[in-house]
């Protein structure tokens, strides 16, 4: 069982790196995170990867202080590689060409984008290895609160989307997806599909 948890975490961060990756190419907004992230690499001058790597380790030390036990091995493994996976996997895209020019093209790359991050995000965190730095954040407030988990992740979103905004992250319809929906998506993923899979309940 715990090769599968290992297996399923580092599958669902390389996924997630794939899925940012798809959705900066698709130029119709990025993730909440992605934004912060963005916008902080404008504002320094860092690559994306490093800026990723800053501010993951933020959230990082915000969970430790809220809720310790959502850390683990996946937590590192997320924290050093998703940032550079996205990188990477930009890169392959555009060396083999397939860029979308038309914008129905870019929507449909923006939509897969959007479910394939939902469902990798559902598989690490029910992995239970530990989940990203930013991911702790809203779990960690959701444990303190009784809230929802999909109510504290709309609210850290939209947090991190105004801050994104401020530094010069890019605002789009993939923005307000993921800020409006990313939440109930993670929770619907695991309850019908990963956690059965996972746990076989």
């Amino acid at each position: 069982m715990k090769y599968k948890r290992m297996s399923a975490s580092l599958v669902g961060i390389i996924l997630c790196g794939v899925s940012i990756a798809m959705a900066r190419i698709a130029d119709l907004g990025t993730d909440p995170f992605t934004i912060l992230c963005t916008g902080i690499g404008k504002w320094t001058g860092l690559p994306f990867g490093v800026s990723f790597l800053c501010m993951s380790s933020l959230g990082l030390l915000f969970a430790l202080f809220l809720k310790r036990g959502l850390l683990g091995i996946a937590t590192i493994v997320n924290l050093c590689g998703t940032g550079f996976v996205a990188d990477f996997a930009g890169n392959i895209i555009e060396r083999i060409k397939a860029m979308p020019n038309m914008l129905g093209e870019k929507m449909l790359l923006a939509g897969c984008a959007f479910l394939l991050l939902c469902f990798a995000a559902a598989v690490y965190m029910s992995a239970d290895m530990g989940v990203s730095g930013y991911d702790a954040i809203a779990m960690s407030i959701a444990v303190r609160t009784g809230k929802t988990f999909r109510v504290c992740r709309i609210f850290s979103d939209v947090l991190c989307v105004l801050a994104g905004y401020t530094l010069g992250g890019k605002i789009g319809i993939y923005t307000v997806l993921t800020a409006g929906f990313m939440g109930p998506f993670i929770q619907f993923f695991r309850e019908r599909i990963v956690d059965i899979w996972m746990w076989g309940e």
